[in-house]
């Protein structure tokens, strides 16, 4: 009898020990691998995007994509001998939370490399396109024109986005402001029409992105931009990866710079520019011959 007890006793164990051992396997996370390798393994480059016309737009009949970053990561893609795959649209609060979970490789949108915020968590390709930041105002309202200093004022109300570069931008220069906080889904042209229903007194807003928002309301004179050849800021564009990702941002660097060099960057930036002179080029990595 004793016999018989160990044995089974024995098969217990065991039993237990492998039924630990497996749940503890299903439990542990997924082992995770370099987007370099999936990328090159696969030959395909999967993205994410935001949607924010002209720099990435989706015909709502057709689910067509276009824009300047469309046009941009399938170019670079192709000369990489990659296929894109348009997986998913995130917006500014979430989209680091993706890469991290693997599930896209890069954000294929031009974001601004100098959003501190989002240093330790992410990193970016090389810069694509500068733009400056434009400080929107009514038309009417001249409270700023000679003093920006006067925004950081309680009196006044500034217009921002969750985990848009607005929010930091009054977070860090104007605190005083009082803030009109608008949830991260919401599009940014919400900014300028806040600002013209006096629901706040400051937009800070891509001066490129107000060019095209006065081209697609002509009889719109309600708001100007008083940083108009002075941004408020400078910002350079650049794709997004996660943290970490050297060999992609150096296999993605060199096929973005030789479109740079080839003239292709500035053809397509020209296809979308709506007034000329929004979207700051990258200056040449040379000087003239005398």
């Amino acid at each position: 009898m004793n016999k018989l007890l160990t044995v089974v006793l024995s098969i217990v164990i065991s039993v237990v020990a492998a039924y630990v051992v497996a749940a503890h396997q299903s439990s542990a996370p997924a082992p995770t691998q370099p987007a370099f390798e999936r990328v090159t393994a696969s030959n395909t480059l999967r993205c994410a995007y935001i949607v924010l016309p002209p720099t990435f737009a989706k015909d709502p009949n057709t689910g067509a994509y276009s824009g300047i970053a469309y046009d941009l990561t399938e170019k670079m893609a192709a000369s990489l001998n990659l296929k894109v795959e348009w997986v998913e649209e995130v917006n500014f609060a979430n989209l680091a939370e993706g890469l991290k979970t693997q599930r896209y490789d890069a954000v294929c949108f031009p974001l601004y490399l100098g959003n501190v915020s989002m240093a330790k968590v992410v990193d970016y390709t090389t810069p694509i396109y500068f733009t400056g930041t434009g400080i929107i105002v009514r038309a009417d309202d001249h409270r700023f024109d000679t003093d920006r200093a006067a925004i950081n004022s309680p009196d006044v109300t500034v217009v921002t986005i969750d985990g848009e570069a607005s929010q930091f931008i009054r977070n860090e220069t104007f605190p005083q402001a009082k803030d009109y906080s608008m949830p991260q889904n919401t599009e940014v042209a919400q900014m300028v029409e806040t600002v013209i229903t006096h629901k706040a007194d400051v937009a800070f807003f891509d001066q490129s992105n107000f060019s095209n928002y006065l081209a697609a309301h002509q009889e719109n004179s309600l708001v100007r931009d008083i940083a108009t050849g002075n941004p408020l800021r400078l910002h350079a564009h650049s794709l997004v990866l996660n943290k970490g990702e050297a060999k992609l941002e150096s296999m993605l660097g060199i096929a973005l710079h030789e479109m740079e060099y080839a003239g292709e960057t500035n053809a397509i930036l020209k296809k979308y520019e709506v007034s000329p002179g929004a979207i700051l080029r990258v200056s040449p990595p040379f000087a003239p011959l005398p």
